[in-house]
């Protein structure tokens, strides 16, 4: 079966091709405002003989198949891409079965069907870059609720010595506001990618991202809790999270992994194609 997916991320789209279980082909392009990229979207997908396709998209974006807003992105900061009708322009051209989820949702769920961590049942992703998103997998299924998970907007709590104000228009201070790529720029006044190990702001991004990592282990107890994003291309911050996390657990949770945060806090595998693996396994769940 050839099942097409595709990646739509605030910054970057991705397109691919699934030829059974194997990926075959797949493109990368911006994401520019929401006409021209679902232009490019339908353009590479056009001719190539897809049965199905999967999309997993930033958020917040309506993933209720009963609403009348199913498959649109709800009000977001991207300039041109609130109430944009995603699924709309793919099923009109496309004219395929087409699913959708978030994209960190589809991550976690392609590391657990396809990646390092299969069979685990139940986990969360995080990834940290445009913006800090969560998803969720709980029993082998994506989690939704009345929306889906935003955990990104947890208040994590402003260490006493942080200053730097949050850039999230909403919250200010969620682990979003403090601890995203663009918050890092902003504290920094420069590229994060310049800033060297030992330098304070990365205590200070690690300390942010193992209180998210601690609020996700105590309100969805997960097997697992990747992190991933182009923010921890800096490896270094796998083990200060770890230590963090470790100092704020102090003890507490003893069951599974989550004493032993070199086995609990993990790092993605895939090569950064999660989320397409997601898409896959969205598809062929629901066909």
């Amino acid at each position: 079966m050839r099942i097409g997916a595709v990646e739509l991320g605030g910054t970057k789209t991705i397109c691919a091709i699934f030829d059974g279980d194997s990926l075959s082909d797949k493109m990368q392009f911006w994401t520019y405002k929401p006409e021209k990229t679902m232009g490019q979207v339908i353009s590479y997908f056009e001719g190539k003989g897809i049965e199905a396709i999967g999309i997993a998209a930033f958020g917040p974006v309506c993933i209720d198949e009963g609403s009348e807003d199913f498959g649109r992105i709800y009000d977001t900061v991207k300039p041109g891409w609130s109430h944009y009708d995603i699924l709309g322009p793919i099923r009109e051209k496309l004219k395929v079965p087409a699913f959708l989820d978030t994209d960190v949702n589809a991550a976690c769920l392609g590391e657990v069907s396809f990646g390092s961590y299969k069979g685990m049942r139940n986990a969360v992703y995080i990834t940290v870059g445009t913006g800090i998103g969560v998803g969720i997998v709980h029993d082998s299924v994506p989690y939704h609720g009345n929306m889906h998970p935003e955990a990104g907007h947890i208040s994590v709590g402003r260490l006493e010595s942080d200053t730097f104000e949050g850039i999230c228009p909403f919250h200010r201070d969620c682990a979003e506001g403090l601890a995203c790529g663009p918050a890092l720029r902003e504290r920094a006044g420069r590229d994060p990618k310049s800033i060297p190990e030992g330098d304070e702001m990365w205590s200070i991004e690690s300390k942010y991202i193992a209180r998210l990592c601690y609020s996700m282990a105590l309100t969805v107890s997960p097997d697992g809790i990747i992190v991933g994003g182009g923010v921890l291309n800096k490896g270094f911050l796998y083990d200060m999270i770890r230590s963090e996390f470790d100092a704020l657990n102090n003890g507490f949770l003893r069951s599974g992994n989550a004493p032993d945060p070199e086995r609990y806090i993990l790092r993605p595998s895939l090569d950064g194609d999660q989320a397409l693996y997601g898409c896959l396994r969205m598809v062929l769940d629901r066909l």
